[in-house]
């Protein structure tokens, strides 16, 4: 990028005139890494991605996701840890009640209990990525 500044221009304090073209250093492109940091892949892709690897149908690819999928929740909710070699490990944490105040009344009232779903990435995936 180059800004040229017109002749002539006046320095306030000196009084002197100066000539001069200012050149900045070449900008780095953010949107360039934005957009590949937007890119993601869903379960179409996952899907045909098994069915090409392992030639077999869309339809008994996307079975074997759904089977996948469905033993991982079902193990969650039993309370078992789930570990995928090469993937990491998924545990259902459970998350106490606890207490807290509405604003509008001021009134004080505790929450139910929940749970929630932890990952932690397998060594192995942290590495390649």
């Amino acid at each position: 990028m180059i800004v040229e500044v017109p002749d002539g221009v006046v320095d306030g304090r000196s009084g002197q005139q100066h000539h001069f073209l200012v050149r900045a250093a070449p900008r780095q492109q953010p949107h360039q890494v934005a957009v590949a940091a937007r890119a993601r892949i869903g379960k179409a892709q996952v899907v045909r991605a098994i069915a090409q690897r392992c030639n077999m149908s869309l339809k008994d690819a996307n079975y074997v996701y759904s089977i996948i999928l469905r033993t991982i929740i079902n193990e969650l909710h039993t309370g078992s840890r789930v570990v995928l070699p090469g993937i990491g490990r998924f545990k259902k944490i459970a998350i106490a009640p606890r207490r807290f105040v509405k604003p509008g009344t001021g009134e004080s009232v505790m929450s139910t209990r929940s749970s929630k779903i932890s990952f932690r990435p397998s060594n192995y995936l942290k590495s390649e990525i």
